[in-house]
């Protein structure tokens, strides 16, 4: 049985904290994940970039009082994460049909969870809204994974 790795991180809800802890985690996970592709790494940085900002200017609603609480977990080729706001949550089912249904493309946000969606295997939110969790399945071909 593959060994898990866990990792844990606290920020406050500051855009700019997003882009310093995508970069230490991306650190990690490189170290980690030796075998992850190019594509994997811009995956996995898009997928952190978009949920971290969403949860700092969507969730905690860009409070500086709030914080973003992000676990990384890695066994074997699959990277989980969880991130957890502040905020009190949002009706995710409403905002992802609204962001994906017929036209979603031409709104002015929602598209960072569309890409989101797409690009990792398993996406899903807790009952409130406030917590968001992914699977990222490294080398897996999309639909054979």
């Amino acid at each position: 049985m593959a060994k898990t790795s866990d990792w844990e991180w606290r920020i406050d809800s500051e855009p700019v904290q997003v882009k310093n802890v995508v970069r230490e985690i991306l650190g990690r996970l490189d170290e980690k994940l030796p075998h992850q592709t190019h594509e994997d790494r811009c995956d996995l940085r898009l997928i952190l970039s978009e949920l971290l900002i969403n949860a700092v200017i969507h969730g905690n609603a860009s409070d500086t009082s709030k914080q973003v609480h992000i676990r990384i977990s890695v066994e074997g080729a699959d990277v989980r994460a969880w991130i957890t706001d502040e905020g009190s949550g949002f009706n995710y089912r409403s905002a992802m049909d609204s962001c994906c249904g017929d036209g979603g493309l031409y709104h002015e946000t929602g598209r960072g969870m569309q890409l989101v969606m797409v690009l990792a295997d398993v996406v899903s939110f807790d009952s409130r809204g406030s917590c968001v969790s992914f699977v990222k399945r490294i080398g897996a071909v999309k639909g054979n994974g």
